[in-house]
């Protein structure tokens, strides 16, 4: 009888899922969690900055016409590839892509004063270390502005921006899940980052509730639950609340309090998560190190209910 340790796995997630995470300083992080789950083979679709959609649609592309797209060369591949399992790692469901960028409207939804935009125009500041992906937002935010959130409070009126993007998400994963249900695929669904950054305060508390009462009442949602009681899917953490978050919970899981002033700078980010240190890169990258990946591990073998991660 096949265990896990037969298996070749798809999966497809952000940069918190590749094989090799790279930084600002041309550091290699080669141990990441994909790599320490026990699987025979994985094979890793995950992309840089992409959305919830793109990786989503290579995931359909491998099993639907045996192709996978060359980043590098812009191009499709064929292959024969055959998988016994499907993982999906979802990022923030607010990023989007255009035929000529990647977006990411948060940076700008809650975060829009002047001296962001400050920092923005000298690609410098202590909330953003490398300023290239803001740089390509200004334009972006300029035209489009923030969520009427104030219609939201007065009127009830969730944003349409917001609306579509938690549809789009939906409807990818809906036909993801059946296509692995028709091949007999078994596929889990995790949020791996939080479902949108949102602004502290009390907006924060309404728009997290009209959020998650679109995503629970969405008729698309009834669907991938109907095939989640067939067992043709699992749905880890729905409807992604905090506590059900992978890295969130690694996160709250290991803060440690840090004095020094300097080392507070270091640690610092966009977000102000000083408590970090022990987890992730630093100096403004709140991407997992090697502990934080064998942590994400260990957490996701725990959530499907597999064994132990890969000895070092």
């Amino acid at each position: 009888m096949k265990t896990i340790n037969d298996e070749t796995v798809l999966l497809s997630g952000c940069s918190y899922s590749v094989d090799v995470y790279t930084t600002k300083n041309q550091e290699h992080y080669e141990n990441t969690w994909p790599k320490l789950l026990p699987f025979k083979d994985i094979i890793n679709l995950s992309l840089r900055g992409a959305s919830n959609c793109e990786f989503i649609s290579r995931v359909i592309d491998f099993l639907l016409a045996d192709t996978i797209y060359d980043e590098a060369h812009r191009n499709f591949k064929t292959h024969s590839k055959k998988v016994d399992r499907v993982i999906i790692a979802l990022t923030q469901w607010d990023r989007f892509d255009t035929p000529y960028d990647r977006i990411f409207p948060h940076y700008f939804w809650w975060f829009n004063d002047e001296e962001l935009q400050e920092s923005i125009k000298k690609n410098e500041g202590e909330r953003f270390v490398d300023m290239t992906t803001e740089k390509k937002m200004l334009w972006w935010h300029k035209r489009y502005g923030s969520p009427n959130i104030e219609d939201l409070k007065e009127n009830g009126n969730m944003p349409q921006e917001m609306i579509k993007m938690i549809d789009s998400i939906l409807h990818s994963l809906l036909i993801l899940a059946n296509i692995c249900a028709q091949k007999n695929i078994p596929l889990h669904i995790f949020q791996m980052l939080e479902v949108f950054v949102l602004p502290d305060g009390k907006d924060k508390t309404i728009l997290e509730g009209e959020i998650f009462k679109r995503i629970i009442h969405s008729p698309l949602t009834k669907k991938l639950k109907e095939l989640e009681y067939q067992k043709k899917l699992e749905l880890i953490g729905f409807p992604f609340i905090t506590g059900s978050i992978i890295w969130e919970d690694v996160i709250e899981e290991n803060r440690i309090h840090l004095c020094d002033e300097l080392e507070k700078t270091r640690y610092r980010s966009w977000s102000n998560e000083f408590e970090t240190a022990n987890v992730t890169i630093g100096d403004g990258d709140l991407h997992p190190n090697e502990l934080g990946h064998k942590l994400i591990a260990e957490k996701v073998l725990n959530k499907l209910n597999l064994k132990k991660v890969k000895n070092d």
